[in-house]
Order: structure tokens, then C-alpha cells, then sequence
């Protein structure tokens, strides 16, 4: 139900913004949105309220944290609105600390730490494949293929030798 509410308003606010947006002053704030936005206030508190009251309070406050990354430390890229949910439930689910919690970045620097590391790893990929000099063939120089041919068949030999010595002892 809150959902619901929560999306429709959201809806509305959005079409009602590109609206104002596209009149001619669009400096002056517009008492429809901004009761639009105080709506979609109200209902984000009774939610968390109402999860609050029902013992859901990890619930209560992980949505409160969740409203305050996402309103507040949203990164300053130019991307669709379902990108930023995409990468924002990817910052949810990683350990990282979210407001409130000790250590807390925030989600643009959390971001920014995880490009850093990202590029960090490919970059210590791209030189150990370079430290390994370039292309070797697919086998080794014929002197040591000589030898390894040699070495294999000696070593059968002896096994073949060895398993006649066993035999005959049982005997």
C-alpha cells in the first residue's frame, strides 16, 4: 500500500517538475509539487513509522538510512533513474557503511572508493600479464623436448624393470 503510494507520487512529482520545468519561471517554487513533495514526505514517515510500531525497527531505520543516501549522496553522474537504482541497490548490498554507522562514506564516495578499487585491480592485471614478456609458443626448445622424451622413456624402462624383479621374488 505504501509502495503504491510512494511510486504514484513520485510519478506525479517527476511529470509535475518537468512540467514546471519547461514553463517559463521556473525559479518560483510551484505549491503543487511542493505539496507533491511534502505528500511524498508524509508517507515515507508513516511507513517507517508504522514499521517502527510493528517492532520492524531495524526496518524502520535501514529505510530512513536508505532516504537520507539516496536524497542526500546521490553521485553527480548523468544517468537514467534506473541506472542510479541499479548502482544504489549495489551500494545496499555491499558492506559498506551507511549513515549513521561508523566509517560512513557516503554513496558518492563509496562510489568513487569502488572505481578507484576497480581500476586499481585492472591495472595490477594488465602488468602482470605484461610482466610475463610475450608470447612463449606453444612448446618448449627441442633440446629439452629431447630430454623429457628421454627421461620419460627411462623411466618406464625402470618401472618395466622393476615390476619384473617383483614378479620373480613372488615367485
Amino acid at each position: 500500500m505504501y509502495a503504491h503510494a510512494i511510486e504514484d507520487l513520485s510519478a506525479s512529482c517527476s511529470k509535475h517538475s518537468r512540467q514546471v520545468l519547461q514553463a517559463a519561471n521556473p525559479s518560483s517554487p510551484d505549491p503543487v509539487f511542493v505539496q507533491l513533495e511534502l505528500g511524498l514526505v508524509d508517507i515515507f514517515l508513516s511507513l517507517c513509522r508504522f514499521e517502527w510500531q510493528t517492532c520492524y525497527i531495524e526496518l524502520a531505520t535501514a529505510l530512513f538510512q536508505a532516504e537520507i543516501e539516496f536524497s542526500l549522496f546521490c553521485p553527480p553522474l548523468l544517468l537514467t533513474d534506473q541506472s542510479k537504482h541499479r548502482l544504489f541497490e549495489h551500494f545496499l548490498n555491499s558492506d559498506g557503511a551507511r549513515v549513521g554507522e561508523e566509517g560512513a562514506l557516503g554513496w558518492s564516495t563509496w562510489l568513487d572508493k569502488e572505481e578507484e578499487t576497480r581500476q586499481q585491480l585492472m591495472n595490477e592485471e594488465l602488468s602482470r600479464e605484461n610482466e610475463g614478456g610475450g608470447w612463449t609458443g606453444w612448446s618448449e626448445p627441442w633440446s629439452k623436448d629431447n630430454e623429457g622424451i628421454a627421461n620419460v622413456e627411462h623411466e618406464t624402462m625402470n618401472d618395466v624393470v622393476m615390476e619384473n624383479i617383483q614378479d620373480e621374488e613372488e615367485y
